[in-house]
C-alpha cells in the first residue's frame, strides 16, 4: 500500500460539530480468497481510498476504501463518544 497526505481537511460529524483533520489517499492492493474452484487461491485486488484523520490526536474519524472485490470494500463514518 501506498498511502500519500494530501493535506488539512475539516470534517463534520454528525453530532454537527466540525473538526479539524487530515486527509490520507491509500492505494495499493490486498490479497484475499479467490473464487471459483474450490481449490484454495488468492487473489490481489486493486484498492483505492482515503482516511481521515483528526489532527489532534491522529485517531481515525472517517475512512473509505474501494475495491471491485466486495469483501475489501469499506465505507465508515466515526463518531468520538464521551
Amino acid at each position: 500500500m501506498t498511502v500519500s497526505s494530501i493535506g488539512p481537511h475539516e470534517i463534520a460529524l454528525p453530532s454537527g460539530e466540525t473538526r479539524p483533520a487530515l486527509r490520507v489517499t491509500v492505494d495499493g492492493y490486498a490479497t484475499g480468497p479467490g473464487w471459483g474452484t474450490n481449490l484454495l487461491l488468492a487473489t490481489s485486488e486493486k484498492i483505492t481510498g482515503s482516511i481521515t484523520m483528526d489532527a489532534a490526536t491522529g485517531l481515525p474519524l472517517e475512512y473509505n476504501f474501494n475495491t471491485r472485490n466486495n469483501s475489501f470494500s469499506v465505507n465508515r463514518k466515526l463518531e468520538r463518544v464521551q
